[in-house]
């Protein structure tokens, strides 16, 4: 597959065995624990609390009854090639007694055609997500969990992250399963996102997150606006910077009425990089 590269930045393929598909390029960030080589320290933006509730229907509408326990968090994207330019977004995340995770996220776009959101989780303890010194050559690590959700087609996709190559992989592509369930919907204003993802899938081909209540995972947030053609992210590119995001599972102690929150995952470093994706037909 040839690469589509856009000015300063690296390119990465997609490794993809699928005819179902037409091309797109899509900017990725991720998180790692122990990085090897970082720009400067990442900046947490962003606590995502996750509440025990019903399990909401998933069909991007984000119904008002149904995700009354959800607690908004607004986290600011950055345009890549001007941090002047920003986006406020807001995510809320639920889970259910059948251990399902959801998420549910508020876009302002007025027309979103060809866009989509991708939501980054550190998943590998073993191999950093990210390599390079410079926003201009991060790549990604091995075995890092990915989760995408495109608008032109309503469908969203299992991905993770190799490190040679390097490339970005849709788990059924090799061998392993989709294991989100995922739909988004439009109007003037904006576009939401309501993603039902389970906690363990035993998707070992996949690399998907294995959670449970108590934890907190790091995740890293972009977005693509097609229709200007512009890539907003947690990364401030000019300073050198970036923010990340953390997901917490809240659960009560079954003898008092505090939330406890276990920490499993440790501030991360991030990289980004310009591959070309390409997206599943109807």
């Amino acid at each position: 597959m040839k690469l589509k590269l856009h000015s300063n930045l690296r390119g990465i393929k997609l490794k993809n065995k699928s005819t179902k598909i037409i091309g797109f390029t899509l900017l990725l960030a991720l998180f790692f624990v122990k990085p090897i080589i970082q720009t400067e320290a990442a900046v947490l933006n962003g606590e995502i609390m996750s509440y025990e509730s019903t399990a909401p229907a998933i069909d991007g509408t984000l119904n008002s009854f149904e995700w009354s326990d959800g607690e908004p968090t607004t986290i600011t994207l950055y345009e890549l090639n001007n941090i002047a330019d920003t986006l406020d977004i807001e995510i809320m995340s639920l889970y259910s007694v059948n251990e399902i995770i959801y998420f549910g996220v508020t876009i302002p776009d007025t027309n979103a055609t060809n866009d989509y959101l991708l939501i980054a989780f550190r998943t590998n303890g073993s191999s950093p997500l990210i390599l390079g010194s410079t926003p201009e050559t991060m790549r990604f690590g091995n075995g890092n969990d990915m989760k995408i959700g495109f608008v032109h087609n309503n469908v969203t996709d299992d991905a993770y992250s190799l490190d040679y190559g390097p490339e970005i992989v849709f788990d059924t592509d090799e061998g392993g399963t989709n294991d989100i369930e995922g739909k988004c919907h439009t109007n003037a204003t904006h576009v939401t996102f309501e993603w039902a993802i389970p906690f363990n899938s035993g998707d070992t081909n996949g690399r998907d997150f294995n959670i449970w209540i108590g934890i907190q995972m790091n995740c890293f947030i972009y977005y693509f606006e097609d229709e200007n053609d512009k890539r907003y992210t947690q990364i401030r590119k000019s300073e050198s910077d970036y923010d990340y995001s953390r997901v917490q599972l809240i659960g009560e102690t079954p003898t008092a009425s505090i939330k406890q929150i276990v920490t499993i995952f440790g501030t991360a470093g991030i990289g980004i990089s310009v591959i070309l994706l390409r997206k599943r037909k109807k």
